[in-house]
């Protein structure tokens, strides 16, 4: 599978018996329909998302990007993920791609969300 963002491979990674995709160079993250409810309530989950929260709001701004999954059938489209987070869904196969450092601020979404946010931005 490639990247639906910058092409680059994606690699299989498992943490708890969930196995998820992780691109080999934007390290955006690739969650199957149901994956990213079952990884967003394990602790220290977020270990997953090692990339660069600056460098996933690079690649946030693309658009026509088309899903991974289901090849040149579906284009991902935009979706609000709380606390002005915006991630992509495919509204074929339910995924989802999360840009580096999205989930680590879907995890930590609520009243400070903005605050973890900023400060994952500026000690980028």
């Amino acid at each position: 599978m490639k990247c639906p963002k910058c092409h680059a491979a994606m690699d299989s990674v498992r943490l708890h018996g969930v196995e998820i995709d992780r691109c080999s160079g934007c390290k955006g993250l690739w969650f199957d329909n149901g994956e990213l409810d079952t990884l967003g309530a394990i602790r220290d989950s977020e270990m997953l998302d090692l990339g660069s929260a600056a460098i996933g709001n690079i690649f946030n701004g693309q658009h026509d990007i088309d899903c991974p999954r289901c090849d040149d059938i579906a284009l991902l489209t935009k979706q609000l993920g709380g606390s002005g987070l915006t991630v992509e869904h495919c509204p074929q196969c339910q995924g989802k791609f999360f840009d580096a450092g999205e989930f680590t601020a879907y995890k930590y979404r609520g009243p400070l969300a903005p605050l973890r946010t900023l400060y994952s931005r500026l000690t980028a």
